[in-house]
């Protein structure tokens, strides 16, 4: 990320860097004025040289360096879905910054130019005492008679409009064709598949009912059978037991024919005729 994205997401964001060194340094302090200073004299400004110096001496100091804002520090590190939420909040920032630099930035000096020699005084002030104040109104100096406290305000506020009107309506519309594609595509395949599922277990559950329904004619099919088996096997023995007594009463009475009765003549004429 770029000085000039960063000082931009610090102010719209309104987060800004904890200096590391939180002591008192006043030679610290007077080497950035003299920096500042020299710089001024470099591009023939000596107006603003003296201007810098009347800022430094006007702005209030403290009687104890002031607490910066920081971002909020968390008991330990974010793990798993934190960690890829707080990424996915930097790079929706990121890209909202790179939105106002590249697409909107108006020409001149403007609130955009004014953040990133805020962000360079800040860099330079590291490990000073200097406060907020005074690095506001050493960035200003810089750009003293073109860039007024008026216009800082209302190019901040245009940004701000421009971020409402196009850019987050552009991201609005982008999400909700993503939205369309991949969310709502997936949830109405799982809901065709569901109702697939639906219609399924239906024709499992007339299936089963088919089942049980098919098993019950079995069993009453083979009880039948049995019965009929039983009935069948009893004729069988009938069967089994009256040929063989009938034959044998036949060859009985057969018998007692021949003794009892006398042979009739055509049985005697037929016994005549065989051969001796």
């Amino acid at each position: 990320m770029s000085k000039k994205r960063f000082s931009l997401l610090t102010a719209l964001t309104g987060l800004s860097i904890e200096s590391e060194g939180k002591e008192e340094q006043a030679d610290a302090t007077d080497a950035l004025i003299e920096k500042l200073a020299a710089k001024a004299r470099t591009q023939g400004q000596p107006g603003m040289e003296v201007a810098v110096e009347e800022a430094v001496s006007a702005a209030p100091v403290p009687s104890s360096t002031p607490e910066p804002i920081s971002v909020p520090a968390t008991a330990s590190e974010p793990t798993g879905s934190q960690a890829e939420a707080r990424q996915e909040r930097l790079a929706a920032m990121q890209e909202a910054m790179d939105f106002i630099l590249e697409e909107v930035n108006q020409k001149g000096p403007d609130f955009a130019e004014f953040m990133e020699r805020l962000d360079a005084i800040r860099t330079l002030a590291a490990g000073t005492n200097m406060d907020e104040a005074r690095i506001y109104q050493l960035a200003h100096l810089e750009f003293k008679g073109q860039v007024s406290r008026r216009h800082l305000l209302t190019t901040a506020k245009a940004y701000q409009q421009a971020l409402k009107t196009s850019f987050f309506e552009r991201a609005k519309s982008r999400l909700q064709k993503a939205f369309a594609a991949e969310v709502k595509g997936a949830k109405e395949e799982a809901n065709r598949l569901r109702a697939s599922n639906v219609e399924m277990e239906s024709e499992i559950r007339r299936m089963q009912e088919k089942i049980v329904q098919n098993l019950q004619t079995a069993l009453e099919l083979e009880g039948k059978a049995g019965q009929q088996e039983a009935v069948l096997q009893h004729k069988k023995a009938a069967y089994e037991f009256a040929i063989p007594a009938i034959m044998a009463q036949i060859d009985e009475v057969a018998q007692k024919i021949e003794s009892f009765l006398p042979p009739d003549e055509h049985e005697k004429a037929a016994a005549t005729d065989l051969p001796a």
